[in-house]
């Protein structure tokens, strides 16, 4: 999903909400996914979404009410946990890899604070809160 070429002739205001809309959708988007099926890279890019809509909501006022900032911000915290134990559990498997270890093997001798095998309910009312 691209940005219009046309964004540039655009007063600002318009080509703000515009880009706003388009970050929406990709964000939409991604949540969607991520409620029929759990996805690294989909969890990733809701996660960049939400902090590009926060950063334009945060930077030009009038945007977004801060009700609504904040809103994107709690969601933001919330699938947190889940992207942590992606990647914590992508580097696991790496470093076992590296050192011709059984990467199942080396995920069990690890915490399951340092990095759970599922995400948090937190993430399901995150996706359920950005969906409303």
């Amino acid at each position: 999903m691209a940005f219009p070429s046309e964004l540039g002739s655009r007063s600002s205001s318009v080509a703000l909400r515009q880009v706003a809309l388009i970050w929406l959708k990709r964000a939409r988007r991604d949540a969607s996914a991520l409620t029929k099926r759990s996805s690294e890279r989909k969890l990733h890019r809701f996660r960049v979404s939400l902090r590009r809509l926060r950063a334009l909501g945060t930077h030009h006022s009038g945007l977004f009410t801060q009700k609504d900032l904040a809103k994107l911000k709690r969601i933001h915290r919330a699938t947190s946990e889940g992207r942590d134990g992606d990647v914590g559990r992508r580097w696991v498997r790496r470093l076992a890899s590296e050192h011709e270890l059984n990467p199942k093997a080396a995920l069990r001798l690890l915490p399951k604070a340092v990095v759970p095998k599922k995400r948090n309910k937190s993430m399901a009312s995150a996706l359920r809160s950005f969906a409303k």
